[in-house]
């Protein structure tokens, strides 16, 4: 099973520490979805950030936004092993969990 941090864009990176201070990044709404990207807000050292995150394709960016929901107020280093799900899983979760995820 992938997990978020085997995806190759992971941790998004553009935050002038790289991936030490994923720890630092909160987590706070997913903001737009793409063929091949997920863009979420976050906060690092107190400011409001916009992020993008590369991914294969649609599936994997639904999984993935439907992680970073999930998770709104966690930082980056705390959702890192968390399994993607396969399609069908997702689906069935968000018909319980109320996600907009088909």
């Amino acid at each position: 099973m992938r997990r978020i941090k085997d995806l190759s864009g992971w941790p998004p990176s553009h935050f002038g520490g790289g991936p030490t201070e994923a720890g630092e990044v909160t987590i706070k709404d997913v903001l737009r979805l793409t063929n091949d990207h997920v863009q979420f807000s976050c906060t690092f050292k107190g400011q409001e950030r916009t992020c993008d995150l590369s991914v294969p394709d649609q599936t994997t960016a639904e999984q993935v936004a439907a992680i970073l929901k999930k998770h709104a107020g966690a930082n980056l280093l705390t959702i890192a092993d968390e399994p993607i799900p396969e399609a069908d899983a997702l689906r069935a979760e968000s018909k319980v969990e109320g996600h907009p995820y088909p």
